[in-house]
């Protein structure tokens, strides 16, 4: 029985973040183009659907099209600018490029701070990115 409801951005951001789940997390995955083209299905409805971008860009993230994933953080940015979920995503991918900028993931993770100073995993995050950088002491103060 099919329900006559109108498209739902809600919807399609789930569905396709169903479809990434069971890819193999390569680019040239056909469940990742399916992911991919479910988010674009969601910002058409909704072209300011911060999930849609954030989960969107996690994916770009995760199979290493960095430029298309801080393509859809920047979008996000631009109408939600104190998301901190969004600058945390932002901040992990731009630590994982070859030729990361330490400074800029450093002022992302502040940003997301700033944002939302309660929130718990951007300073788990921030945390974990400090150790690595070899900082022990101010990892702990955070």
């Amino acid at each position: 029985r099919r329900i006559n409801a109108p498209p739902s951005s809600f919807v399609y951001t789930a569905w396709a973040s169903m479809e990434y789940k069971k890819s193999s997390a390569s680019a040239s995955s056909k469940s990742v183009k399916r992911a991919r083209d479910l988010y674009l299905k969601a910002l058409e409805v909704d072209p300011k659907c911060s999930v849609a971008y954030l989960q969107l860009g996690v994916m770009e993230s995760d199979i290493g099209n960095f430029d298309s994933a801080r393509e859809c953080f920047e979008k996000v940015l631009k109408f939600d600018q104190r998301n901190s979920r969004v600058l945390q995503a932002y901040a992990l991918m731009e630590s994982r490029r070859e030729d990361a900028d330490d400074r800029k993931v450093l002022d992302l993770f502040e940003r997301a701070l700033k944002a939302n100073p309660k929130d718990g995993g951007v300073y788990q995050a921030y945390a974990l990115f400090v150790v690595e950088l070899g900082d022990i002491e101010s990892a702990r103060d955070l």
